[in-house]
């Protein structure tokens, strides 16, 4: 439930949202309406049922088919990530987010023991980086100063790399018992400064009022 609640909205909307964190092309879907819906339910379906199948027991086969129509439907939906079309620091974080967003699925194959530790690469790397990934281009466009989407940012960048120092750390701990409870406490810091550092440079943007209203 924790994974399959926040990936269902990723794929639903993010054919709609993610292609604005990228150059404009003229890559978009033209097929009929009830083409691309029956699509996207066969998709939601096959996702599901990898999940029932994994509860069911399944703890390879099941992991690594939704990894996989993971990546496809991304592919099939955001053409741009592959074809390099980049407007800097913010689309890097989407594509880094969504890589880990498919690494975390299959980390399901990870021993029962560490499992759960490994799962945060889905978790804090993949959910965590495309929550404040999306947050940033919102806040930017509704505040009137979407051309902060767009270009190098320093704030992004420092915060990409905090938060794959932070989802590493929470992945080393459940290999290492002895470790753990320290690494824990570095991976929770890590998080923190993470979202600070965002709040910083983006959060304030909430207050300004967009322009053209």
């Amino acid at each position: 439930l924790n994974e399959a609640f926040i990936l269902g909205p990723i794929l639903g909307v993010g054919g709609f949202l993610f292609p604005r964190f990228f150059t404009p092309t003229e890559d978009r879907d033209r097929k009929p309406w009830r083409q691309r819906a029956n699509f996207h339910l066969v998709i939601g379906l096959l996702l599901l049922g990898t999940l029932v199948s994994q509860a069911a027991g399944s703890e390879t086969l099941a992991p690594l088919a939704r990894a996989g129509i993971v990546l496809a439907i991304l592919f099939a939906n955001l053409p741009m990530l592959r074809r390099g079309t980049s407007t800097g620091s913010l689309s890097t974080m989407l594509r880094l987010a969504l890589l880990l967003v498919v690494i975390g699925i299959a980390a399901s194959l990870a021993p029962p023991a560490a499992r759960i530790a490994a799962k945060h690469t889905l978790f804090i790397g993949g959910y965590g980086m495309l929550i404040l990934a999306v947050a940033s281009r919102v806040t930017w466009g509704h505040s009137g100063n979407i051309a902060l989407a767009e270009g190098r940012r320093r704030s992004l960048q420092v915060i990409i790399w905090v938060l794959l120092f932070a989802f590493t750390t929470r992945v080393v701990a459940g290999f290492i018992p002895t470790i753990r409870v320290s690494h824990h406490i570095y991976a929770a810091l890590l998080w923190s400064i993470a979202v600070g550092i965002w709040t910083w440079a983006v959060l304030k943007y909430i207050r300004v009022a967009d322009p053209e209203d």
